[in-house]
């Protein structure tokens, strides 16, 4: 099951639950700046339980985990998800 959330009034992009397995994503085109990339980590950030958190962008980079939320490029996004 895949449906769009809200925590603390702040939208998270998509939750997807399987059985008891449970990740949330954050998506955007590029992290191009701290204001867009607040705006991206910061509803993951509030989040206090164990499941993976993604933000996943087309950014050629990859920006490291911060706060244990994972940057992961759209192309290899397939791979974390299977």
């Amino acid at each position: 099951m895949v449906y769009v959330g809200t925590f603390r009034g702040k939208e998270i992009d998509f939750i997807a639950r399987r059985g008891d397995e449970m990740i949330y994503i954050q998506c955007c085109y590029m992290l191009t700046d701290e204001k867009v990339i607040a705006r991206e980590y910061g509803p993951l950030e509030a989040i206090k339980d164990n499941y993976d958190k993604y933000v996943v962008t087309m950014d050629e980079i990859r920006f490291p985990s911060k706060e244990g939320i994972k940057h992961i490029q759209a192309w290899n996004f397939s791979d974390v998800v299977n």
